[in-house]
């Protein structure tokens, strides 16, 4: 495990071990897709015929997080900690996502923080991801 002291090593870690690379990069054949981790794009078939994908993580400011700051990131993963929050009533049609908001949640501020860090150093990809397509 990396060193806490090194957030962009120890946010590596976290996203390796959180699954992150694997959602959130694409796939052809099972196989990710070379130069596109974390670009998003991975799908998530559903069982109307709906498809999810994952979304860009890179620190491209078109199609990926580079417009986000670490409080926003932070908070965005907070807010389904909260008790108060309450889930969506999954429907059949509208936009779905499979990401486990609520599993990362109550992952610490500085464990989110790290995660950040190592997300705004990875390679920004131009990659511009049609988040959810209803079942027809």
């Amino acid at each position: 495990m990396a060193e806490r002291s090194d957030p962009v090593r120890y946010g590596d870690y976290l996203a390796t071990a959180g699954g992150c690379k694997e959602c959130h990069t694409p796939q052809v054949k099972g196989q990710p897709v070379a130069g596109m981790e974390l670009a998003g794009g991975f799908e998530f078939g559903f069982p109307d015929g709906g498809v999810a994908r994952s979304q860009n993580l890179t620190p491209d400011p078109a199609t990926g997080i580079g417009g986000w700051n670490e409080e926003f990131f932070v908070r965005r993963f907070k807010v389904y900690a909260d008790p108060a929050y309450v889930d969506p009533e999954a429907k059949s049609f509208g936009r779905q996502t499979p990401m486990p908001w609520r599993m990362f949640a109550h992952m610490t501020d500085d464990d989110l923080k790290a995660l950040y860090a190592y997300l705004r150093s990875v390679k920004p990809i131009r990659n511009a991801v049609s988040a959810f397509t209803p079942a027809r």
